[in-house]
């Protein structure tokens, strides 16, 4: 049996996506061979190997310290971190015998430099100290794995993607009617669909470009507001922007299987996970080539990449009205784009890796 203890709270918001992942995982793993240790948001999460830390206190501070005593009550194996401000104390008040594992989803500073947001320095202190710390990392691409390197020896970093839920997300849920009443949204002109955060490396203003230079087409843009930009202003003087600032998740679904074209125009991805949500909704793909969006897309296989240049808003809307003219491409690039994700990234698949892996760290200290 191995037993790992979280320092963090499970939920069940999706846009979390580490609570995602673990949720995903280890309610599929045998809980004759795991077991996981958590705080939970509501009970409903207790599947498969998950088991409930047994809190008395409601008070989050006393609840964080009793999260510290039942850490060393259990005695895990493994403590699982993602390299949170506070994580180090986890690190170093752990009992002797339990190691520490890194699930990782985001790259580390100093590859962070030129990008328009601010990374904390105790935020990058934190991801170093867990790292250098860990018997094992478990990391979401080969971008963040590149990110690492430096800082812990190569066999001990294990690649392991997000998943997506193929019966959750598919072209099936095609329902432009429904959201176009909900949502007050033109269904005759063509959909081009964001989704995501309205922060600076999500790049939101390049939606707001492309919806100058195509007025024939509808941008759907779904993204809570963010201090980092005023997309209120933004958005003002453009006739053709739907912005929704929250959706259900169902409706996102739907959005996705409804919607013509998606577009993530970020400066850097540690994965994208809603990158395979729309290919697996058969809803072609087209994104700005850098980070973790490099792997996940084929060019002009299952998807299109756009250099970040000058030229990007007119290539961005070359590929568009390529995907929107030419219906023999755009069924290819859904074709080969569903079967990627099913094959690759389906949580069945994920979850022998992750028992893999940590089955691998757990010999390798025990050995």
């Amino acid at each position: 049996m191995i037993s790992i203890f979280s320092a963090q709270k499970l939920t069940s918001r999706p846009y979390l996506a580490i609570d995602t992942i673990r949720f995903e995982i280890f309610r599929r793993l045998d809980p004759n061979k795991f077991i996981y240790w958590t705080d939970v948001e509501d009970d409903s999460l207790i599947q498969g190997c998950i088991k409930k830390i047994p809190f008395k206190f409601k008070n989050k501070y006393l609840r964080f310290l009793e999260r510290i005593y039942w850490m060393r009550k259990i005695k895990p194996n493994f403590i699982i971190v993602i390299g949170a401000p506070l994580d180090f104390l986890f690190c170093l008040l752990r009992p002797l015998k339990s190691k520490v594992l890194v699930h990782l989803n985001i790259p580390l500073p100093p590859l962070f430099s030129g990008y328009p947001y601010y990374f904390h320095p105790i935020n990058r202190f934190s991801i170093i100290f867990s790292i250098k710390m860990a018997s094992g990392v478990i990391v979401v691409s080969e971008y963040v794995k590149r990110t690492i390197e430096h800082l812990i020896s190569n066999e001990k970093i294990f690649v392991i993607p997000n998943g997506v839920d193929i019966n959750f997300f598919n072209p099936e849920k095609k329902d432009r009617e429904y959201l176009s009443k909900k949502y007050k949204i033109d269904s005759v002109k063509p959909w081009i669909t964001f989704v995501g955060e309205l922060i600076k490396r999500k790049r939101p203003d390049i939606i707001v470009k492309l919806a100058q230079h195509n007025r024939d087409k509808i941008f759907i843009v779904v993204g809570r507001k963010n201090k980092q930009l005023n997309f209120e202003q933004l958005i003002q003087n453009s006739n053709n922007i739907k912005w929704v600032a929250t959706m259900e998740r169902g409706d996102i679904v739907r959005l996705l299987a409804s919607s013509d074209v998606f577009i993530l125009p970020s400066l850097y991805e540690g994965f994208g996970m809603v990158i395979i949500e729309a290919m697996v909704s058969g809803c072609p793909v087209i994104g700005t080539d850098c980070g973790a969006i490099s792997e996940l897309i084929t060019d002009g296989v299952d998807g299109f990449k756009v250099k970040k240049n000058a030229n990007e808003i007119e290539m961005f809307s070359q590929l568009i009205n390529s995907l929107l003219e030419n219906h023999e491409l755009k069924k290819k690039i859904i074709t080969n784009a569903i079967k990627k994700v099913k094959e690759n990234f389906n949580w069945e698949r994920l979850c022998l890796q992750w028992e893999n892996a940590l089955k691998s760290i757990f010999s390798k200290i025990n050995g």
